[in-house]
């Protein structure tokens, strides 16, 4: 609950300042640079909201709460999610738990001294309609991983595959990806 108390406050911070700049903006007649940055940070908003519309309100903090320690880090979170999950069966507790340790990877990753490309994440979740299922992909930016990463993720990928999460495609070439299915 700290967690979430935080990054509420952060947001408002955020907020006041974004109206803050175009306000300064516009004082200094500057209309049209206004226009952008109100465009730019819709675009954040927008894709914040995605996380808060998934139904399983666990999940949706677990999301939400690692996308702000994402950006307290330098990390970009690209999101592109699809779906509200209205149908999920599987623990929204459980797959929370798992979100927040391939996360917890990730940033290990994209924090590490070898990024050769600027600290993103991309994380999209959409439903898989040929599958009844929902699909999870995550992927890095382009990255050299030491041996202690990858067995890391190894056993993580063991640990979802115990807790029947499917896993599509993982791989650390050049950059970590992770595609997990789950009903």
């Amino acid at each position: 609950m700290k967690e979430a108390i935080k990054v509420i406050r952060t947001e408002r911070h955020d907020f006041l300042n974004h109206l803050q700049v175009i306000s300064g903006l516009l004082q200094l007649k500057k209309e049209e640079r206004a226009l952008e940055y109100i465009g730019k940070i819709t675009e954040e908003i927008y894709d914040l909201g995605k996380i808060t519309r998934i139904n399983d309100s666990k999940l949706a903090t677990s999301i939400l709460l690692k996308n702000y320690e994402a950006h307290e880090k330098g990390i970009k979170v690209n999101l592109d999610i699809q779906t509200q999950m209205d149908g999920l069966k599987t623990s929204g507790e459980l797959l929370s738990e798992k979100i927040r340790k391939i996360f917890d990877v990730f940033f290990v990753v994209c924090t590490s001294i070898d990024a050769k490309v600027g600290n993103e994440i991309n994380l999209s979740i959409k439903e898989d309609e040929e599958e009844e299922s929902y699909l999870l992909k995550m992927s890095s930016s382009p990255v050299n991983i030491d041996e202690n990463l990858k067995q890391q993720l190894v056993d993580l990928m063991q640990e979802l595959k115990e807790e029947n999460i499917n896993i599509k495609q993982f791989d650390t070439d050049k950059k970590v990806r992770v595609y997990l299915s789950f009903c």
